[in-house]
């Protein structure tokens, strides 16, 4: 027992559940972005459900869709970030006019 090293055995352990963590979130970012696609394509981002939300459900919709991007961008599927790009404009211009 005196060659037990408590330290160790928690690194090694928190390792493989640190991994197991970040792979359980990738793959929940990966359902979200793809669910999130399927409804843009599918129904649109509504404008009057954009003027009906606060500044901060308009700047959380914004920050959404800047990381469904980013995350298309990385898979090189352009086609989608065009998609995404153009809709973002679209809640940007509703969002100025909300605000002027």
């Amino acid at each position: 027992m005196d060659d037990f090293e408590f330290e160790n055995f928690m690194d090694g352990s928190n390792s493989d559940f640190e991994k197991k963590i970040e792979a359980f979130r990738q793959d929940m970012i990966e359902k979200a972005v793809e669910a999130n696609y399927d409804v843009i394509v599918n129904k649109g981002i509504s404008d009057w459900h954009i003027r009906q939300m606060s500044d901060i459900e308009q700047a959380d919709l914004k920050m959404t869709l800047e990381k469904m991007i980013a995350y298309y961008e990385e898979l090189e599927m352009y086609e989608r970030c065009a998609l995404l790009v153009k809709h973002l404009h679209e809640v940007m211009e509703y969002i100025h006019e909300v605000h002027d």
